[in-house]
């Protein structure tokens, strides 16, 4: 599954639940979980390469699959201290990779194979995320740090030059990460 420019916020609990494995390529997405309708405990960006399901007798079954997941550019951020976990089975494949993103989590990012030049806990300033706006602002840590190579790698079918507001990634001294590129307000 190939995802690009994609917004995914102020979701009642999760802005993306990927179990049981798969194939997945996130590129210049935001997921912005802001919720303040009800309480939201957990985190809202889960990764898992298995799923436990109960069937109708009440028995236990673990469902795994291969987990593939690359994320570039992208933005995941939102009101907990922690909003990213993982869950790996080790009797499938768990492999993911993060390319400059922002990520708001407490786990160890260190491994820069896995965690490409990404800022950890970096507030992205969104413009007013309780309007569901998650465009950039002015003094957002996002602007301009984004990779070109995510750009430039994508598959031809697909223009992530272009943002969700049709504004060019690539005009000034570098992409945005997140699905919209900060364009400067003129008076």
């Amino acid at each position: 599954m190939l995802a690009t420019n994609c917004v995914y916020g102020n979701c009642g609990e999760n802005t993306l639940f990927i179990a049981v494995g798969g194939e997945y390529d996130f590129r210049q997405c935001t997921f912005a979980n802001y919720w303040s309708r009800t309480i939201r405990q957990g985190p809202s960006f889960i990764l898992s390469n298995n799923l436990i399901i109960y069937d109708a007798a009440g028995n236990q079954n673990l469902l795994v699959g291969d987990l593939n997941a690359d994320f570039g550019n992208c933005i995941i951020y939102g009101i907990n201290d922690e909003e990213m976990i993982f869950s790996d089975d080790e009797q499938a494949v768990f492999n993911y990779q993060f390319d400059h993103c922002i990520l708001n989590t407490e786990m160890d990012i260190s491994n820069t194979e896995t965690y490409i030049n990404c800022q950890q806990n970096d507030d992205p300033l969104f413009v007013d995320y309780t309007i569901y706006n998650f465009r950039i602002d002015t003094l957002s840590p996002a602007i301009d740090i984004g990779s070109l190579e995510v750009i430039n790698s994508s598959p031809p079918q697909v223009n992530i030059e272009i943002d969700l507001d049709g504004n060019s990634r690539i005009a000034d001294d570098g992409p945005d990460i997140g699905a919209y590129e900060f364009i400067p307000q003129t008076n």
